[in-house]
């Protein structure tokens, strides 16, 4: 958990040793033991009986209970493939609720040969609770893959360590990819269906979490990547917002360049075309090949190189002015919701890795060309959300063709030389690794990040407030570099995952609570945050919010790591200025940009 933020500008007081960490461990160990829940758990929800199973204690970690794949809407198959979740149908009897889920249909991104795994009838969710649950919170965990990947199963994020903070944990499966994001703005095709998940999913916690010994009141949601993007999108509609109380933000919010997208219809095509249907193909011609294709289908068009090119599924405006009964969700772009909000705020724990752009530079391949070539690239690599959407722009008296998306080239270019003078002194960018790689945090997330904390800060108030926090522990549980190989000095983007949950597909992390190294004391101390947070308690004694008015440098933000130390520092901030700039010169009333 992180923010872009930086080296040590002013360090307050607070710079403790998590000396208590070990303690801790052992104290948790202790409770492990004590077991007085049955083998086999139930619990009464409105759509029937369902019988858990009991999960041993194990790795410092206590025993819970486990109810497994419960569904929380309806499977979206046939004519329900694109459309809002509808509620699932009751059961007669005990439903049987001990065997993970299956996944929502992707590609395994572990596999070589690019294999699809899971199924559309994926609309389900897991329940964890500890021993001698009441009125507890709850923690909704919404997994992200790039909203390509995604699985809410025990294998994939293990409740285990945030269960023994004494909160209940639900994860959920929605659906991501073609399936998720795809839209026509129509009532066959209307979009946004994977956000739509997460607000069905959410509905149901309200109604049901209480027996499992839950105050729904109580309703964090916590999501990293993309999956942050999302959850910070329904925390600024009125009616999702109703439906939790607090959000944690890890590497991701509702602004990032990877976040929303205008150019919903043309990638539609695309996809379709991908699929055999005609270029330039009808409306009907389009919705007949994404509706008709198979699963598998629509995940190898979108693995297609055209549509990478274009730019994958994902969420978009709902403007259709037909009268169907296909609901609207996101009728604006996320930006303008920041500056406009249509619901009040909430409490936020948001964070990001000390060198985010070291997930980009290793998954683009970018460690693997020339310095000449990584220079020629730079003008490809700017930030997608320099140009406002529609409504924004808007909002900011301008006109033209604007939204998300690619400078034209002129614009692009010029912008690189910016780029070039501020972090190369107007030498090639490429020349030196570091700075390469502090552009990339840049422009992949930091310089949208302090946009969007500005505007969180503003909304902020002392019922709803904004904290900081920033991952520099580089050791043995950092899950994005283990994942992705990652060689880079530093914490990297989703490293902060695995100090929160538990990855059995990832048997080398070996995550332990008592193993009294760094690693375990980082993992004590994350989820004690996050279990403080979700308690209503302030995550850590000593940490400011941040303020509501003041400049980036005035941030507090709790650097946890390296040496699993943990203090408050204030923001670095020091190429804030610079992007402030950029994007209020391109979006100046004089500015004759607009996207190509």
């Amino acid at each position: 958990m992180t923010v872009p933020l930086g080296r040590r500008v002013a360090a307050a007081a607070l710079s403790v040793v998590i000396a208590l960490a070990s303690a801790s461990a052992e104290a948790l160990a202790a409770s492990a033991s004590a077991s007085g829940s049955p083998s086999s758990p139930s619990a009464t929800t409105a759509g029937g009986e369902v019988r858990g199973l009991r999960v041993p204690a194990e790795r410092g970690a206590p025993a819970f209970d486990a109810f497994l794949g419960i569904p929380y809407a309806k499977p979206p198959l046939g004519p329900l493939r694109y459309k809002f979740p509808k509620p699932a149908q009751p059961w007669d009897g005990v439903r049987d609720a001990t065997a993970d889920p299956p996944a929502c249909a992707q590609i395994n991104d572990r596999s070589a040969t690019k294999e699809v795994v899971g199924q559309e009838d994926c609309l389900y969710l897991n329940v964890y609770r500890p021993e001698g649950a009441e009125a507890l919170p709850v923690v909704v965990v919404v997994p992200d893959g790039g909203l390509l990947l995604a699985s809410g199963r025990m294998d994939h994020f293990g409740p285990h360590f945030l269960v023994a903070q004494r909160v209940v944990v639900v994860s959920v499966n929605y659906r991501t990819g073609p399936f998720g994001f795809l839209s026509l703005d129509s009532d066959e095709i209307p979009g946004n269906a994977g956000l739509k998940d997460i607000v069905a999913a959410l509905r149901w916690v309200k109604t049901n979490i209480a027996a499992f010994g839950v105050d729904p009141s109580k309703t964090t949601v916590l999501s990293w990547s993309s999956g942050a993007s999302l959850v910070h999108i329904l925390s600024l509609l009125r009616k999702p917002r109703e439906l939790f109380s607090r959000a944690v933000l890890l590497s991701g919010h509702g602004i990032s360049p990877r976040a929303y997208t205008e150019r919903h219809l043309e990638r539609a095509a695309v996809v379709a075309e991908a699929l055999g249907a005609p270029s330039n193909g009808s409306h009907q011609e389009v919705r007949r090949a994404l509706m008709e294709a198979s699963a598998e289908a629509l995940l190898r068009a979108c693995d297609d190189p055209r549509v990478r090119l274009l730019g994958l599924p994902l969420p978009s405006p709902e403007r259709r002015n037909t009268k169907g009964a296909e609901p609207k969700l996101l009728r604006q772009d996320p930006e303008s919701l920041l500056r406009q909000p249509e619901a009040p705020p909430l409490p936020v724990l948001m964070g990001l890795a000390g060198r985010e752009g070291s997930f980009p530079y290793k998954i683009w391949g970018l460690g693997e060309r020339t310095p000449g070539a990584l220079d020629e690239l730079l003008p490809r690599l700017l930030p997608a959300d320099v140009l406002p959407g529609a409504d924004t722009a808007g909002q900011l008296g301008l006109t033209g063709t604007l939204g998300p998306g690619p400078l034209p080239k002129d614009a692009s270019l010029r912008l690189a030389q910016l780029v070039r003078d501020e972090y190369a002194a107007g030498g090639a960018i490429g020349n030196n690794t570091d700075t390469f790689i502090e552009f990339l945090g840049d422009a992949f997330l930091y310089a949208s990040a302090w946009r969007a904390v500005g505007f969180m800060a503003n909304a902020s108030t002392e019922a709803a407030p904004l904290y900081l926090c920033r991952m520099a522990v580089d050791d043995a549980y950092n899950y994005g570099k283990k994942k992705y190989g990652v060689v880079t000095e530093g914490a990297s983007h989703g490293d902060d995952i695995g100090y929160l949950g538990r990855s059995d597909r990832d048997p080398e992390l070996n995550q332990n609570l008592s193993g009294g190294g760094v690693a375990s004391k980082t993992l004590i101390l994350m989820t004690k945050i996050v279990g403080n947070f979700a308690k209503g308690l302030a995550p850590i004694e000593g940490w400011p919010a941040v303020p509501s008015v003041g400049e980036v440098q005035s941030w507090p933000v709790l650097q946890v790591g390296p040496g699993s130390r943990r203090h408050v520092e204030h923001a670095d901030g020091k190429r804030q200025p610079f992007w402030a700039s950029v994007y209020r010169d391109l979006r100046s009333a004089s500015s004759t940009i607009s996207r190509s």
